[in-house]
C-alpha cells in the first residue's frame, strides 16, 4: 500500500477517497489445513469500492471469486487473467488452477 494510503477491509473493501494512487488488494485462498494463497488481485482506485465474496465456479474450476464494484473501476487479476469492472457490475471469476496456455 503507498505511503499514506488507507483503506476499510471487510465488506465492502474501500480506498479512501483522499489516497494519493490505487491500492493493490491480494484475493487469497485458504486451504484446508489452512494455508493461504494468494490467487488474484484487484486495484481500489482512491474512492473505490468492491464487496468481494467466494462463489461456487462452474466447469471444471471449483471455486470462483464475486466481485460487485460498487463505486469506481477495479481492474481485476485470476489466473493471469486481467479484467477491468466497473461501478455497478458483478462478476464471477474462476480461481484457475493453472496459468493461461498451460494443461490442467
Amino acid at each position: 500500500m503507498p505511503t499514506g494510503g488507507t483503506y476499510s477491509t471487510g465488506s465492502p473493501a474501500t480506498a479512501a477517497a483522499d489516497n494519493v494512487g490505487p491500492i493493490t488488494v491480494n484475493v487469497v485462498q485458504l486451504d484446508t489445513v489452512g494455508t493461504a494463497t494468494v490467487v488474484g488481485s484487484f486495484e481500489l482506485a482512491p474512492g473505490a469500492s468492491v464487496d468481494v465474496t467466494s462463489a461456487a465456479a462452474q466447469g471444471g474450476d471449483s471455486e470462483a471469486v464475486r466481485f460487485h464494484v460498487i463505486r469506481g473501476l477495479a481492474p481485476a487479476t485470476l489466473g493471469g487473467r486481467t479484467q477491468t469492472l466497473r461501478r455497478g457490475t458483478v462478476t464471477t471469476l474462476p480461481i484457475h488452477r493453472t496459468q493461461p496456455g498451460e494443461g490442467k
